[in-house]
């Protein structure tokens, strides 16, 4: 794997999920990163618009970009895939019909 990807794809994750805006150094605490290397990788997602910078408030959100990403994924699918083994596990450990 990339470090890097995985790293930039990490804060964006983090973004998401905490639905409201947040600065470099509460990033940087909740990752892990250290300080530079959190705001570099951020800066390069809010340049691709994945993420959103505020620059009166000083923290991200989420961009357009990360929007239609999510739009184009079909969550049926996802899902499918995701949950595959563990009904095919849930179905030899009980011999149940799932």
């Amino acid at each position: 794997m990339i470090q890097s990807v995985q790293r930039a794809l990490q804060l964006l994750n983090l973004v998401a999920a905490e639905r409201a805006p947040l600065g470099v150094r509460e990033v940087s605490r909740r990752s892990g990163l250290t300080v530079p290397t959190t705001q570099n990788l951020l800066k390069t997602l809010a340049a691709e618009g994945f993420l959103h910078f505020d620059e009166r408030e000083r923290k991200y959100t989420v961009g357009l970009s990360a929007l239609l990403v999510a739009d184009a994924a079909d969550p049926v699918s996802c899902m499918r895939s995701f949950a595959h083994p563990f009904v095919e596990r849930l179905q030899a450990e009980t011999g149940a019909t799932v």
